[in-house]
C-alpha cells in the first residue's frame, strides 16, 4: 500500500497539487483524504520552486532513517525566467547536497521536471498536451498570437506579453460552452478533472506517460 507518511511529493504550487492528485485518483484511483492524511500533507506545496527546501518533511529523522522517497515535481521553466531543465535541475542537486552536508543524512530524492522531464517549459505546457483533441487547434492560434506581441514589444509600448498561465486561462475561456461543471477560473479553483476541456490520454499522450512512469516507478505504483 502506498505509504504518504512515508513517502512525499514536492510541487510548486497548488495548481500543481490539484494536477497529481487528479493524475492519481484517474489513473490509480487514489483519492484524498488518502489514510487519513489530507492532500496538503501528501502533496506539498512549496509555494515557488525556492520554498523547497525550508519544506520540515524534508528533515523529518523518521522518514529519513526509513528510507522515505521525496519525490520533486517542478517546472523545468525557460531561460526568460532564469530557467531551463538544465539550470534548474542542477539547482536542486545542489540544494539537496548542502542539506545532506548539513544535517550528515542520506536524504533519498529524484527530480522531475514539467512538462516532460528533458525539454524547457512548466506545468502549463504540460497542461497544454491534455487538451481535448478537436480543441487544439487554440495552441496553433495562441503561438500565433505571442509571436505576434512579441514581434512589436519595442521599448514604446512596454507590453506585458502573457505569461504562459494565461494560455490556459484563455483556452478556458475561449470554450467557456464546453465545461461539463461549476468552473472559476482562478488557480485555485480550476478544475483539471473536467473532461469537456481536458483529455488524459494515458497510452498516447508522452507527457503524462512520461509523468506516470516517474510515479510509477518511485511509488510502486499500478495503473486502473
Amino acid at each position: 500500500m502506498l505509504d504518504f507518511s512515508l513517502n512525499k511529493i514536492f510541487v510548486e504550487g497548488n495548481t500543481d497539487q490539484k494536477m497529481i492528485a487528479t493524475i492519481l485518483e484517474i489513473h490509480y484511483n487514489i483519492s484524498f483524504p488518502y489514510n487519513g492524511l489530507a492532500l496538503e500533507d501528501c502533496i506539498i506545496n512549496c509555494n515557488g520552486w525556492q520554498g523547497l527546501f525550508k519544506q520540515v518533511a524534508l528533515k523529518e529523522i523518521y522518514r529519513i532513517e526509513s528510507s522515505g522517497k521525496n519525490l520533486i515535481i517542478f517546472d523545468a521553466d525557460n531561460t526568460s525566467n532564469l530557467g531551463g531543465y538544465t539550470k534548474r535541475k542542477k539547482e536542486i542537486e545542489v540544494g539537496f547536497a548542502e542539506l545532506i552536508k548539513a544535517t550528515k543524512k542520506n536524504i533519498n530524492y529524484s527530480i522531475y521536471l514539467l512538462p516532460n522531464d528533458s525539454d524547457n517549459g512548466d506545468l502549463e505546457s504540460f497542461y497544454m498536451s491534455c487538451i481535448k483533441p478537436d480543441k487544439r487547434f487554440f495552441i496553433e492560434c495562441w503561438n500565433n498570437l505571442y509571436g505576434c506581441l512579441q514581434s512589436k514589444n519595442e521599448a514604446r509600448y512596454e507590453l506585458k506579453i502573457p505569461k504562459s498561465a494565461g494560455m490556459v486561462y484563455s483556452y478556458v475561456d475561449l470554450f467557456e460552452n464546453y465545461r461539463t461543471g461549476f468552473y472559476q477560473n482562478k488557480k485555485t479553483k480550476r478544475d483539471y478533472s473536467d473532461d469537456g476541456l481536458w483529455e488524459y490520454n494515458f497510452e498516447e499522450n508522452n507527457h503524462l506517460k512520461s509523468l506516470c512512469k516517474f510515479l510509477e516507478d518511485n511509488l510502486n505504483l499500478k495503473s486502473n
